[in-house]
């Protein structure tokens, strides 16, 4: 996808008229565009290729972090006008989310592997009872993948 379609798509489903896109991420089995609204908010459009349960799982996850509260900053998915948290383009499945603004640090030091190891125990510990009803769906999903990629 160009940008001018991924543009039109935000705009068409989401209701965001972007100024600015981005790719800031082309993963094995993802893509990420850092997406620059109209009213200088930042969103991040995510393509997980044909696997529409992982997206569902990654935004019901999200909420469920959401709900919990947690002291760290956690993405906020965004419903679409059609009030889904994602859309399914061209075979793909797409979703939209709030931006957080952060650093990239080169170089870890001590006290930043304890935060992150503390906050990886946080997240552990609030997802640990997190129970998604399509559970089965995404692990055919991921064994698809697997088998697709030869891993």
């Amino acid at each position: 996808m160009d940008k001018k379609e991924i543009g039109k798509l935000i705009l068409a489903k989401w209701g965001v008229d972007s100024k600015k896109i981005k790719l800031i991420r082309d993963g094995c089995s993802t893509k990420n565009w850092l997406i620059s609204g109209d009213k200088k908010e930042k969103y991040v459009f995510r393509n997980a290729g044909p696997y529409v349960d992982y997206v569902t799982f990654q935004c019901d996850l999200l909420i469920h972090l959401k709900q919990e509260q947690i002291t760290y900053l956690v993405p906020e998915p965004i419903k679409t006008k059609s009030n889904s948290l994602t859309e399914t383009y061209r075979g793909n499945s797409f979703f939209l989310y709030k931006y957080i603004p952060g650093k990239i640090t080169r170089k870890a030091n001590k006290i930043d592997g304890f935060d992150i190891g503390q906050m990886l125990a946080i997240y552990h510990k609030k997802t640990s009872d997190f129970k998604w009803k399509n559970y089965k769906s995404i692990l055919d999903d991921f064994e698809g993948y697997i088998k697709n990629k030869k891993i």
